[in-house]
């Protein structure tokens, strides 16, 4: 758990989650109130308030707090908030009630009241949260079909909450979002679309996109960026997406949202930014990092893309699961697979099911890329 700013105004606003700001005239009033109940001799309400109010904001600290790792291996249903700052509205009660207290043992009760109640609102000022680049939405209004957003994100992962945004503007039909509540079916389709967002068409994915009704596509480049539940890989999302008919028809202003259609293109160029290096090859979701000897799989299916021609074969640590290819959306049975002419080259690796691993199930081992030029020459 990140350390949490209990006093600091200002943070990154791609890291307000560690943002926890009590201002400062609310615990002074808070702890007044403390010190007015023990001198009444109010000693039960004010152990149960104050405890009430300390507990939780310690807790928010999570994991910089060394007594909460105990508490967490010791008592389940600690396990169950994803978040420890969950549990700060019962601080909040506890901080109001004491305020409440201090402020009622006041003579001019009213007076003080209003005052009070005009500095806390000036003392919680804090500018964490901002206004961010939505988008258009009268151009999702303008949609054919139901549209597919990328990246793709499991239902549960939060970033797609950012697509549910424009359904409050113009209501279109779409297979993804965010839900933590969502069925099953959500789940699986969003992990077999989530291939797309690398640009791998494989495995009939434009038969499927048919058969969801998909007629439109929108590419978030922003949701790429240092974004921990998706590789930055939009250049080669926006290179499937041409490959396959796919033009753009209208972008945002800033650029870093876009919309496709097939057969029709109303923008004079696609934004794919940056070209990649062609130097080494590029891996898609569905791999762990290079541990030195070689990358695992992390998923079933595995793309990744090379840049080459002539034939290319990947070599995997000693396994026995069993291994399919596709090379550009077209199976090959390897282990030497032939590329075709110089370029781009998206390459999936399919195993049955993964199995146990250093601290993870995992599927092959990938050690080595060896190339050889084609026969024709």
């Amino acid at each position: 758990m990140p350390r949490k700013r209990l006093v600091v105004r200002h943070v990154d606003h791609a890291r307000s989650e560690q943002f926890v700001y009590l201002g400062w005239l609310t615990p002074l009033l808070a702890l007044a109130g403390l010190v007015l109940l023990f001198r009444s001799r109010r000693i039960g309400l004010a152990v149960v308030l104050g405890l009430g109010a300390l507990i939780p904001i310690l807790l928010a600290v999570g994991t910089r707090l060394p007594l909460y790792s105990a508490l967490w291996q010791a008592l389940p249903p600690f396990r169950f908030p994803r978040v420890p700052e969950r549990l700060l509205p019962i601080a909040c009660l506890c901080l109001a009630g004491l305020v409440a207290y201090a402020l009622g043992q006041a003579r001019r009760t009213a007076l003080i009241s209003v005052l009070a109640i005009a500095l806390l609102f000036v003392d919680l000022h804090a500018r964490v949260y901002g206004r961010s680049a939505p988008g258009n939405p009268q151009s999702v209004a303008a949609v054919r079909g139901r549209l597919l957003e990328l990246p793709v994100f499991d239902p549960g992962v939060d970033s797609g909450s950012v697509y549910l945004w424009y359904d409050t503007a113009a209501q279109v039909q779409r297979p993804g979002g965010y839900s933590t509540t969502a069925p099953k079916v959500a789940k699986s389709t969003a992990r077999r679309l989530e291939r797309l967002n690398c640009g791998d068409w494989s495995g009939d994915t434009a038969a499927l996109l048919e058969r969801l009704g998909v007629r439109t596509i929108a590419v978030h480049e922003g949701l790429y960026v240092r974004n921990a539940a998706v590789p930055d890989r939009s250049w080669f999302a926006v290179h499937g997406l041409l490959a396959h008919g796919f033009e753009p028809t209208e972008s945002s202003p800033n650029g870093q949202v876009t919309l496709y259609e097939r057969g029709v293109s109303r923008v004079a160029a696609a934004q794919r930014g940056v070209a990649p290096a062609q130097d080494r090859p590029v891996f898609c979701q569905g791999w762990y990092g290079n541990t030195g000897s070689g990358q695992f799989m992390s998923e079933p299916h595995a793309p990744f893309w090379y840049y080459g021609g002539g034939r290319l074969e990947p070599r995997f640590a000693p396994s026995a699961l069993r291994r399919t290819f596709t090379v550009d959306g077209q199976p090959q049975r390897g282990p030497v697979l032939r590329l075709g002419r110089r370029g781009w080259h998206v390459i999936t690796v399919d195993v049955p099911h993964l199995v146990p691993g250093p601290g993870h199930k995992v599927g092959l081992e990938l050690q080595a890329l060896v190339t050889s030029p084609s026969r024709s020459g």
